[in-house]
């Protein structure tokens, strides 16, 4: 019987990473425009780094062990913000991204000059 040697087969990656631990947290979901929003991650250790909108942020971990990462969110125009968090692993592969939606509305007060004036009522 003649035998092929084959090559060694790799262990596949898996192709989303699954954290044991990933809560994404709004301060708010609704602001008024000018408003920052505050962005809090709670993290496992397994969690290496992670990103929010695209931008790596950096995290600190907690007396849990778990890693919290905060982020700020600057609202500049009435509508919505759309908010995605990913997690990735030692290999870099990425988590599923957790997304928060935050409604921009309108303020309820006129700037001038750096002055808070209140708006006119009809």
């Amino acid at each position: 019987m003649v035998t092929t040697p084959t090559e060694p087969v790799e262990p596949t990656k898996p192709s989303v990473f699954t954290p044991t631990k990933f809560q994404v947290t709004l301060e708010e979901n609704s602001v008024k425009v000018g408003k920052d929003v505050n962005v809090q991650i709670t993290a496992s250790p397994d969690v290496k780094s992670v990103t929010v909108n695209g931008e790596c942020i950096q995290g600190k971990a907690d007396k849990n062990g778990d890693m919290t990462y905060n982020y700020v969110i600057h609202t500049d125009r009435v509508g919505t913000i759309n908010v995605s968090a990913v997690a990735y692993d030692c290999d870099g592969v990425a988590s599923s991204p957790v997304v928060n939606t935050i409604a921009v509305i309108e303020a309820d007060h006129n700037y001038d000059a750096g002055k808070v004036t209140k708006a006119a009522t009809c």
